[in-house]
């Protein structure tokens, strides 16, 4: 009995593995490159731009009438986006839609913030640096990091010994503003590598919304007004010289918010088609408009919002997938299902089954079932001792019929 009960275990587990195996390797022997495009929105011409990289060829610039550009004509076509090769070249224009313009400003106004579909599952350390927001000289980092349970915790990193002075103060502010503990979301720029701080913005028990800093040692700590209804999913921070919002909200309906940092006053952007499990979120801002870009696997979805929130254009386009071209079909027929132990939607190593899409796998199943009948015949093998064998080679396909030949059945 143990011998048998080890060489099912020897099985299973040689299916695990073959499952990451063989399908890693025929995706690294038939890769695929897709070149996803980018797409920006001309303040000048009030079009988008379109930029993609050609393998072999070059890049190919066109905008969103079907004109094509070269290099030049669609860096000429952008001064507002591609100021500094302007600047290099002498060929910046003194004004740009009737407003007078300057490197300085183009920068301070110019910003680009990434969002991917990883991010909203990724685990949170819990332990959150308190920078000085109006340091007299570079920000520096402190000595102490906090966490949020049933009040506020500053933990002393060298010693590991809580400050119960400055906890107890901290946790006193946070009460007396209508904080209810813990949190339930933290977010801020966690780093020293930018020219100020605004510290964190963090979502109570209730769903309510407030902003945490500390300013010249004492504690700064405001509830942010916001509609009953918003739940909030994620808040993307940032440190652009603009100062025009403090982070970015997505609510768990998937609407994008921003929060203006003049006001506290959080601006709904006119997006109602984002889905973070599967889109990355763009958004670029110039002096005279934002642009929201989500990018998906196959498709890419732009849109043009001027400085009133309004949007003004937008831009759509797909291409095909892998799945859909002769390689990643030929996978289906091959494969069941596939084990990722680093999949794309995340950056830590963990188990995901990737189930398969289609039922073409069934007819290699069926073909390796038959063919697993063969072989037990010619081996003159009784069938009800190798049950375990043919289920396995019914469910699992190739992964299952490699396993149990390298393990073969011996009957005592």
């Amino acid at each position: 009995m143990i011998p048998k009960l080890s060489r099912y275990f020897l099985i299973i587990l040689a299916t695990v593995v073959l499952s990451q195996v063989l399908p890693a390797i025929y995706d690294n022997l038939f890769d695929v490159r897709i070149n996803t495009p980018y797409v920006s929105f001309g303040a000048e011409k009030k079009v988008f731009f379109i930029y993609n990289h050609r393998e072999g060829k070059g890049p190919a610039f066109m905008d969103s009438k079907g004109e094509n550009y070269t290099r030049d004509q669609y860096l000429n076509a952008t001064p507002s986006e591609n100021y500094f090769y302007h600047i290099k070249n002498g060929t910046m224009p003194d004004s740009i839609n009737g407003i007078r313009v300057d490197a300085r400003l183009l920068q301070r106004e110019s910003f680009n913030q990434m969002t991917f579909p990883f991010e909203f599952s990724q685990p949170e350390y819990k332990l959150y640096p308190l920078l000085e927001s109006a340091p007299e000289a570079e920000l520096v980092w402190p000595k102490d990091f906090f966490r949020i349970d049933d009040g506020i915790q500053f933990i002393d990193a060298r010693s590991n010994h809580i400050d119960e002075a400055k906890s107890v103060t901290y946790t006193g502010i946070m009460k007396k503003a209508g904080f209810v503990f813990p949190a339930t979301l933290v977010a801020g720029m966690p780093t020293v590598m930018k020219q100020w701080d605004d510290g964190w913005f963090i979502t109570d028990k209730e769903g309510s919304l407030f902003h945490l800093k500390m300013v010249k040692g004492e504690p700064y700590f405001v509830k942010i007004a916001k509609p009953e209804n918003l739940k909030i999913k994620k808040m993307v921070c940032n440190s652009y010289s603009s100062r025009e919002f403090y982070t970015t909200v997505i609510s768990d309906d998937n609407r994008i918010y921003l929060l203006r940092s003049s006001d506290y006053k959080l601006m709904e952007l006119p997006i109602d088609d984002y889905n973070p499990n599967t889109q990355s979120l763009q958004i670029m801002g110039t002096l005279f408009y934002k642009t929201v870009v989500l990018i998906s696997e196959g498709s890419i979805k732009a849109y043009a919002i001027d400085r009133k929130y309004n949007k003004v254009a937008e831009y759509a386009r797909t291409w095909p997938v892998k799945a859909d071209m002769p390689v990643g079909k030929i996978f289906t027929y091959l494969f069941p299902f596939s084990i990722e132990m680093q999949p794309a939607n995340s950056h830590f190593v963990h188990f995901q089954v990737n189930t398969s899409h289609s039922w073409r796998w069934i007819y290699l199943n069926l073909l390796l079932l038959a063919l697993s009948f063969v072989i037990i015949k010619r081996q003159d093998r009784k069938l009800s001792s190798n049950i375990f064998d043919l289920c396995i080679v019914a469910l699992t396909g190739i992964f299952g019929f490699i396993a149990v030949n390298i393990f073969a059945n011996k009957e005592y």
